[in-house]
């Protein structure tokens, strides 16, 4: 038996909300990288 406690109303909003960025989260990481490898050559490149 499901307890009172548990409402899924208040569930599935909050499971898409912590689910969804979930999708996004390897191209961020792609991204930044991307970004930090281009820094990183500029910084290089000013020193030289």
């Amino acid at each position: 038996m499901i307890k009172l406690e548990f409402d899924l109303l208040w569930w599935i909003p909050n499971l898409y909300l912590l689910l969804y960025p979930l999708f996004f989260i390897p191209s961020i990481i792609k991204n930044v990288n991307k970004t930090q490898v281009i820094w990183c050559n500029k910084f290089v490149l000013d020193l030289g």
